[in-house]
């Protein structure tokens, strides 16, 4: 991260919910002829996301219904953690949710 960068959000992924019992993920793998299932763990609800805020801008964060902006801003606060990717923050942030 430069020193002008306040937030640095690096192929972010985020996934709720509980996964299959194993045994039934193994046999849906094989059903697929998949090593692993990707969806066996349920919907995504962040994906590949990459982006940077420099220093005086503001980030407005805008999309449908289930899109993933609050899950966004929990995941940049510290609320939640990520399922996979790298954020860094350069202060503190203050989330409005609702």
């Amino acid at each position: 991260m430069t020193q002008d960068t306040v937030i640095q959000v690096n192929d972010l992924w985020k996934r709720y919910g509980l996964p299959f019992i194993p045994r039934w993920r193994q046999a849906l793998d094989k059903m697929r002829n998949q090593e692993k299932s990707i969806d066996a763990y349920g919907p995504w609800s962040l994906h590949g996301l990459n982006f940077d805020v420099k220093k005086g801008e503001t980030l407005g964060i805008i999309g449908h219904n289930g899109a993933g902006k609050s899950t966004l801003l929990k995941i940049l606060a510290g609320v939640t953690p990520p399922t996979q990717g790298n954020i860094e923050v350069g202060g503190r942030i203050f989330p409005m949710i609702e």
